[in-house]
């Protein structure tokens, strides 16, 4: 599977690797909020309803995060995802920091990622 991508300028530049592949979906699956995509209502997240659930706990946002992952992206199902999640709570925003990693079930090559939303 190639995705040519779009943030190089050189557009002849091809993503062959199937981290980097799956590292892009993922970028854009974080960018895109829930209804931005014409035709495609589902896609995307909404990460900023939970800096302000009270009720929210970690394990809930590892399972949303891992959930999508999988779900709505091309290649997520092909990997073992883990998701590990903190909620840093401050006096005026609360932090989440989301932990990923992605590990290939043939070699067992791993790659860890870490997003911030606030």
């Amino acid at each position: 599977m190639q995705i040519t991508d779009i943030a190089i300028d050189d557009s002849k530049k091809i993503i062959t690797d199937k981290f980097d592949f799956l590292l892009q979906e993922i970028d854009i699956l974080f960018d895109t909020s829930k209804g931005e995509v014409l035709g495609e209502d589902t896609f995307g997240t909404a990460f900023e309803n939970f800096l302000w659930d009270l009720d929210i706990n970690n394990a809930q946002i590892s399972e949303y995060v891992k959930s999508n992952i999988i779900n709505q992206t091309v290649s997520g199902k092909d990997f073992d995802i883990e998701v590990d999640t903190k909620i840093l709570y401050g006096t005026v925003d609360d932090i989440i920091i989301i932990s990923i990693t992605i590990r290939d079930p043939e070699t067992n090559q791993e790659k860890n990622i870490i997003y911030k939303f606030d």
